[in-house]
């Protein structure tokens, strides 16, 4: 299961995706409404993500975010690793068990598993299949 805040994550990319052929910059308000993101939580989400170089940012009336490479490049994987602890347990809460290595060892092949899951799924990958379930857009 991804975290709340990975899954804002997500959808916030999934919005710069979408937008990211525009000419201006997507501001976080509007991310933040059109998704029912709360604004504030989605600024520091923004703010994480740009410190990661996952996305670039402009100041000003017409500012707002962008992806700061291109989404067939992101991988979920990459997303997970800046919000995300991606480590694997190591330690079993009954460690005097006998079996404590073994639960330890599936707890690891579940993290790898895991990982390579979203390492195989890019932002575009993502956005595609979002865009096959919303189905066509019929306009009048």
């Amino acid at each position: 299961m991804l975290a709340a805040k990975t899954q804002y994550a997500i959808v916030a990319l999934l919005e710069l995706c979408q937008e990211n052929s525009a000419a201006r910059p997507a501001p976080a308000a509007r991310i933040a409404e059109r998704h029912g993101i709360p604004a504030t939580f989605l600024v520091q989400i923004l703010h994480e993500l740009k410190r990661a170089g996952l996305v670039s940012s402009t100041r000003g009336a017409n500012g707002g975010y962008r992806l700061s490479q291109s989404a067939e490049e992101l991988t979920l994987a990459d997303i997970v690793d800046v919000l995300e602890s991606t480590e694997a347990t190591t330690e079993c809460a009954a460690h005097d068990s006998p079996f404590a290595a073994a639960l330890v060892e599936i707890c690891g092949d579940l993290a790898s598993a895991r990982r390579q899951v979203l390492a195989d799924v890019t932002l575009a990958d993502l956005s595609a299949r979002g865009a096959v379930a919303a189905g066509p857009m019929w306009y009048i």
